[in-house]
C-alpha cells in the first residue's frame, strides 16, 4: 500500500527544485557576460602618442599614449628599450639630456591577447646642471 507523501518531503523538492533553479540562473546569466564580453572585446587598435618632440634641460615632459580598446588596455612605456612606466601617461619633471630617445607605448588588451604600439622621438636639449661644491666655488 501506497503511502501518503509527508509535508517534510514536499518542503524538501521544493528546495531542491529552488536550488537548481538557481543554479541555472547562475549558469545562464555567467554564460551571456561572457559572450557579452567576448562579442564586445576589441583591440587595441589606433595607437598614437601625444607629446613635444624637442624641449629643454630642466622642462616638464609629458608623453600620452593614447589607444582604443575594449576592454580598458594596459600601458608599457619604454625607453631605448628600458621599461619605464606603466601608465598610459609618462611625466618626467625634470628633463635631462639622458632623456632623448626614442619612446615606444605598448598597448596590451588581456582578454583580445592582442599588442599594439607606437614610438615617439624626443630630443631633450641644452645643458645639464653640474653640481660645484661651495669648496671648490671660492
Amino acid at each position: 500500500m501506497l503511502s501518503r507523501p509527508a509535508a517534510q518531503d514536499f518542503r524538501f523538492i521544493s528546495k531542491l527544485l529552488s536550488g537548481i533553479t538557481a543554479l541555472y540562473s547562475f549558469v545562464f546569466v555567467l554564460f551571456y557576460i561572457l559572450l557579452f564580453c567576448i562579442c564586445l572585446s576589441d583591440g587595441p587598435e589606433n595607437v598614437y602618442i601625444k607629446g613635444p618632440s624637442e624641449i629643454q634641460v630642466e622642462e616638464t615632459l609629458t608623453l600620452t599614449c593614447m589607444a582604443e580598446s575594449e576592454p580598458m588596455a594596459n600601458y608599457t612605456w619604454t625607453l631605448n628599450g628600458r621599461k619605464i612606466s606603466d601608465n598610459f601617461i609618462f611625466t618626467k619633471e625634470a628633463a635631462e639630456l639622458s632623456d632623448s630617445g626614442n619612446y615606444i607605448c605598448e598597448v596590451t588588451n588581456d582578454v583580445t591577447g592582442r599588442r599594439s604600439s607606437a614610438s615617439h622621438e624626443v630630443s631633450v636639449t641644452g645643458t645639464d646642471k653640474l653640481f660645484i661644491p661651495n669648496f671648490v666655488k671660492k
